[in-house]
């Protein structure tokens, strides 16, 4: 449901956390059943649950990038704050949802 699910995992951010597992997220939101909620998530946004919170650390990540506020963090510190713990864990995630490298990315909107 949407009190379950869609307010702490996309309003309150749960997907920014950076110990963010499924078993986690079950216990601290009421839900018993870890997988047929995995299968839901699944039939809902044809990803597993790992693949979400990556997806949504990406879009996060991105939106900071535009913001101003966060025109002079590195890229290592931007990865912090979007969940991810660290640079190095952005790269994967971030070519596979969004393509290229947050470098080239920051690059290009810098230009």
């Amino acid at each position: 449901t949407d009190s379950n699910f869609y307010t702490p995992f996309f309003l309150e951010h749960y997907f920014l956390q950076e110990d963010a597992t499924l078993e986690q997220f079950c216990s601290k939101n009421g839900i018993s059943a870890n997988d047929q909620f995995q299968d839901q998530i699944l039939k809902n946004s044809n990803m597993s649950f790992s693949n979400l919170v990556n997806k949504n650390r990406v879009d996060y990540f991105i939106e900071l990038v535009k913001s101003p506020k966060f025109k002079h963090y590195s890229i290592d510190a931007l990865a912090k704050e979007a969940g991810f713990n660290s640079r190095h864990h952005l790269y994967k995630p971030f070519r596979k949802f969004h393509g290229g490298t947050p470098s080239d990315f920051i690059s290009s909107i810098s230009n």
